[in-house]
């Protein structure tokens, strides 16, 4: 899948908002049942599964060029908006789960998906009229609030 159409563009936007939704569920202990610390991860193993996959098959190539780039060279670079939009919250997501996990370099890879994002959400404020589809303020608050809770761990 990529995004050649609007219907399939459609179908990867609503996989980001799931994925998220269930990723800030799990990071942020807000389940709507309780779950212990293993079906917490086994829980989180999936998402991130179906995260992988999908940002395996939509950005894979195109992260292979661009993972070096300053975030606002990305920016400029990456188009439609949209596409642009869903490869930054794939990485705010991938970055959540790696400072969850407290993987070595969680907290730059957070640091520059939170930037990338932000970047996003000022193109988006620059247009004449809202986009149908904006950078989920909650995942750019998860990941500043993840950081910082890393940073505190340092």
């Amino acid at each position: 899948m990529s995004f050649q159409s609007l219907e399939q563009r459609d179908l990867i936007v609503d996989l980001i908002q799931k994925l998220g939704e269930s990723l800030r569920a799990l990071v942020g202990g807000q389940q709507t049942h309780a779950l212990d610390d293993d079906d917490a991860e086994d829980a989180l193993d999936d998402v991130e599964e179906e995260l992988e996959a999908t940002f395996a098959r939509e950005f894979g190539a195109l992260h292979e060029h661009v993972q070096r780039l300053t975030p606002a060279s990305v920016v400029s670079m990456i188009r439609p908006l949209g596409r642009l939009r869903s490869y930054a919250s794939l990485l705010g997501y991938r970055a959540l789960i790696a400072l969850r996990r407290r993987e070595t370099p969680a907290r730059a890879r957070g640091a520059r998906a939170l930037e990338l994002l932000r970047l996003v959400q000022a193109e988006e404020r620059a247009l004449p009229a809202p986009p149908a589809h904006t950078v989920d303020p909650a995942l750019v608050r998860s990941l500043a609030a993840a950081i910082e809770g890393d940073e505190r761990r340092v």
